[in-house]
């Protein structure tokens, strides 16, 4: 049976990230709960954009293609990998406008649909991860000795402003927000 990204939601997340310390929920907290998802699902938009190169480690870190990627952590996670898939996905600019409107109009109930947002498109992330045949676990960039700005590089090789309508600012952050960029392996001889 082919999964979706649903199967990849877990509202024990959406918990944490509200931290909520209690280990049950009230009924009126399951009804936020259950109405910020409804908002979410209304306003996301699932867009993606991905690239497979081969991978080669090297002595600074490795090559995806014929690009140099000099960070330790990335050739510790791809050691075993012949086939990097990098991608760029995005629930959408609605979903942020709707953050928006719902911080202003009720705001407790708009943390929740933030919160909600976040797990959602982290859902996105790990089904397309499952889809892509992944053998390694998702990497983005500013983690461990691989810098943010390593987004402003990848956006551009994937066209995600073209693409899909995400931009990196400056900064190096994702606009619309709900957005991701990351990094996986694939094993030799893994799934494809």
């Amino acid at each position: 049976m082919e999964r979706t990204p649903a199967d990849f939601f877990d509202e024990a997340d959406v918990l944490r990230f509200l931290r909520h310390k209690r280990r049950r929920i009230s009924e009126d907290d399951r009804r936020w709960l259950v109405r910020a998802r409804k908002i979410v699902d209304a306003a996301a938009v699932y867009r993606e954009v991905h690239l497979v190169r081969p991978w080669r480690s090297d002595a600074q870190g490795g090559r995806w293609g014929e690009m140099s990627l000099p960070y330790q952590s990335l050739a510790r996670l791809f050691a075993a990998c012949d086939e990097v898939v990098v991608c760029g996905c995005t629930i959408g600019q609605d979903v942020y406008r709707t953050i928006r409107e719902w911080m202003a109009a009720e705001p407790a109930l708009g943390v929740a649909v933030d919160a909600t947002a976040s797990v959602l498109v982290d859902a996105y992330a790990a089904y397309l991860q499952h889809r892509f045949g992944a053998t390694t676990m998702r990497f983005s960039p500013g983690y461990g000795d691989v810098p943010l700005a390593l987004n402003q590089r990848l956006a551009a090789v994937l066209e995600l402003p073209k693409r899909i309508g995400v931009h990196v600012t400056e900064g190096h952050l994702m606009v619309p927000e709900k957005s991701i960029i990351f990094l996986t392996g694939r094993e030799k001889g893994g799934a494809r």
